[in-house]
């Protein structure tokens, strides 16, 4: 063996010190999170749902998004489903949610930081393989932003100056010819 294998090896033995040691949380502790996670992902489809409508998609558009989102939910909430598979499902739904926000967000940058807080929560579960599947999901979109696709998938047109809009997109209202609410600001 080489020197600088030798070295090599000497790191990795050593930083695989520095990782988790895959120690499960007992059944009280996980099932007292993964509670909470469920309840979390409840919110999420009724609040998917509200955004959607508020954004101007109607009703039924926001139901059929918020529906990705409560078909994880309904595995992760079972119990005739083992530990492992309830903390996949439960793990791929807020995943999921931060995805479907962005679509109705119209792409803009600031909602995929969602991903990113959904990644923290996923974490309570100290267990890999939710973990590498959360990862695996937000890695592969993020990816796609990047320039190395024949256009870019993440909006950068929004002028930073501009607040968030609330309320229903104003280019899909000129799209179906019609106006701003009444009391909506005009951004333009």
């Amino acid at each position: 063996m080489s020197t600088i294998t030798g070295a090599v090896m000497r790191v990795v033995r050593s930083g695989r010190g520095l990782l988790p040691s895959g120690q499960l949380l007992t059944p009280e502790v996980w099932e007292r999170r993964h509670r909470g996670i469920v309840w979390l992902l409840w919110l999420h489809v009724a609040g998917l749902a509200a955004f959607a409508v508020v954004r101007g998609y109607g009703l039924l558009h926001g139901l059929q998004e918020a529906m990705l989102v409560a078909v994880l939910t309904v595995p992760a909430a079972h119990h005739a489903f083992t530990r492992r598979a309830r903390s996949a499902s439960a793990v791929l739904g807020p995943i999921t949610a931060s995805a479907v926000l962005v679509h109705l967000s119209g792409g803009v940058v600031e909602a995929h930081f969602h991903f990113f807080v959904m990644i923290g929560v996923i974490t309570l579960y100290q267990d890999w393989l939710p973990f590498g599947l959360a990862l695996a999901y937000v890695v592969v979109p993020i990816t796609r932003c990047s320039g190395s696709w024949p256009r870019p998938r993440c909006s950068t047109t929004r002028r930073p100056s501009a607040p968030l809009e609330v309320g229903p997109d104003p280019r899909r209202l000129r799209a179906r010819g019609q106006r701003r609410l009444p009391g909506q600001l005009a951004t333009q």
